[in-house]
């Protein structure tokens, strides 16, 4: 009898660029990062361990840069879904980390109150780009407390209990940080509401994970809105400097894109009709795809399809959603990004100069000072090649 060889499954990878945007879309480092989170265990499989290792010394030390960003699972293990939300998190990092920087010089003329309430969290901006101030939020949202793992610890270390009763007890301690998770899960839009059973998954890991994304997007918004007040203080404050300039007036109120409400309206028609047997996830799936904002569609949103390998409708569902939420709060932002680049001379005259480096400031910049690689060789493995990055269609 002839041994069976596994066989690798070949991927097809976009190149690492270093895109100098202020708007970036995350399609293109999900599919590089996603796709070769799968390959090492293929590998080990087919024999390759050392090939093997080193795709994984590649993952370990870009995962190491993006630590911060990292879902640290207790019961899920799934690379490619734990490399999105690592890859999602570095996208929506950006712009806050631009506006707080906006924010720390502004507040040198006038006061600005950096704390902003979010889903009954009163959620220090200045604190949110440190893995202790992450780490604080997360513990509230997942009920992971200090008391409850070592509640946790403490039973896993109790020789006394057999198998059986330890997981009895375990979940016992779970359904208590069930109660803790649904707190905030009950206070998110129903058009967010993933992974809580009504798409067919449902998981506390990910329903924290989508908490924490939607907190981390009205965070962005919240400080476009802090931002936008404090340029028209400024303005009254250096008003003959402003007037003598002639330059373009704040361009408020800024542009709502109604995001919510154009989301919910199309799942409440969808789940009328899935009552009625007339529709499926896939027809919902295929309704947001053609929503349009601004003049842009879901996918280009997210910068392209993303290669799965684990498929769920739950997934694909929360990407549009997720794409189409946090481009509500950045547009306005680009907006008023422009017209920031038009007033520099204003910000030079009031003392305010050093804004003017931050209103350039990429993507590509920020992964700079994260060390992001701008190149990974991957010409050892036979079964990865290199294509080519998605098309932006986003204005940079």
């Amino acid at each position: 009898m002839s041994a069976v060889t596994f066989k690798v499954s070949p991927v097809t990878v976009p190149p690492i660029e270093c895109p100098k945007v202020i708007l970036p879309t995350k399609g293109d480092l999900v599919n590089i990062f996603s796709q070769l989170a799968n390959l090492p265990a293929q590998l080990i499989a087919a024999g390759q361990e050392e090939t093997a290792k080193q795709i994984q010394d590649i993952l370990d030390e870009v995962r190491s840069l993006l630590s911060i960003y990292d879902p640290k699972f207790d019961s899920l293990s799934i690379p490619e879904i734990e490399w999105e939300i690592m890859i999602t998190r570095l996208v929506q990092d950006y712009p806050m980390y631009v506006q707080q920087k906006f924010l720390e010089l502004i507040s040198k003329l006038v006061p600005i109150d950096f704390k902003i309430p979010v889903l009954g969290l009163s959620i220090d901006i200045l604190k949110i780009f440190t893995p202790e101030g992450i780490a604080d939020i997360k513990k509230q949202l997942s009920g992971m407390s200090d008391e409850m793992v070592a509640q946790i610890e403490a039973l896993k270390n109790d020789a006394s209990l057999s198998p059986e009763e330890l997981q009895k007890e375990l979940e016992k301690l779970r359904a208590q940080r069930g109660k803790i998770v649904d707190k905030f899960w009950d206070m998110l839009p129903d058009s967010y509401k993933m992974f809580g059973g009504d798409f067919g998954l449902s998981s506390i890991e990910l329903k924290v994970e989508t908490i924490w994304s939607y907190i981390r997007s009205k965070l962005n918004g919240g400080m476009t809105g802090l931002l936008t007040g404090a340029f028209d203080k400024l303005i009254g404050i250096f008003s003959e400097i402003w007037d003598l300039l002639g330059l373009p007036d704040l361009p408020i109120p800024l542009p709502d894109l109604n995001v919510e409400s154009i989301l919910q309206s199309i799942i409440d028609a969808w789940k009328k009709k899935v009552e009625q047997g007339k529709a499926t996830y896939a027809d919902l799936i295929e309704e947001l795809e053609s929503v349009k904002l601004a003049g842009f569609d879901l996918i280009s949103l997210i910068g392209g399809k993303i290669e799965e390998s684990v498929e769920t409708a739950e997934r694909k569902i929360e990407r549009l959603l997720e794409a189409a939420r946090d481009f509500g709060e950045n547009w306005p932002r680009y907006m008023l990004v422009k017209w920031m680049e038009k007033v520099t001379k204003f910000f030079e005259m009031i003392g305010l100069g050093a804004l003017v480096e931050w209103v350039t400031f990429t993507f590509c910049d920020f992964l700079n000072i994260l060390g992001f690689p701008k190149t990974i060789d991957l010409s050892f493995s036979e079964d990865i090649t290199v294509g080519s990055s998605t098309q932006a269609v986003l204005p940079t």
